[in-house]
């Protein structure tokens, strides 16, 4: 991997696809973000594979599930324990600091992060 290139270029590839996002305006435009970057990857909603049936394994199935979120698992997430508020602590700090990278003053990037941990805690929850 050419990382050299890769850190010079920085977040330069990322923003056209930033540049949707932040052009969200309604559900209809997230949807259609949802539906353009589906086929490259996504963008974390709900993940999309294709296996065997469950009721016929000798079929294949289209299987749409719940996306990922950015710690391993909802444990991280819903644990009181003092190593999962402490991993959380430094998530928040790792995710301000990715938002800073998009611009982000440091004031605002503190609540991205967390509005971003409070959406991911909800979406880890059972529903």
């Amino acid at each position: 991997m050419d990382t050299v290139s890769r850190n010079q270029q920085g977040i330069n590839p990322l923003k056209p696809y930033l540049a949707k996002i932040d052009a969200i305006k309604n559900t209809q435009d997230l949807q259609n973000v949802i539906i353009t970057m589906e086929p490259i990857g996504g963008i974390g909603f709900f993940s999309t594979y294709i296996g065997a049936d469950d009721k016929d394994s000798n079929k294949n199935s289209v299987n749409i599930g719940p996306g990922s979120v950015g710690l391993p698992d909802r444990e991280y997430y819903i644990a009181d324990d003092k190593d999962s508020k402490e991993k959380r602590a430094k998530y928040l700090l790792h995710v301000a600091k990715m938002m800073q990278f998009i611009g982000e003053s440091p004031e605002k990037s503190k609540q991205s992060a967390s509005a971003i941990l409070a959406l991911e805690t909800e979406l880890s929850k059972p529903r």
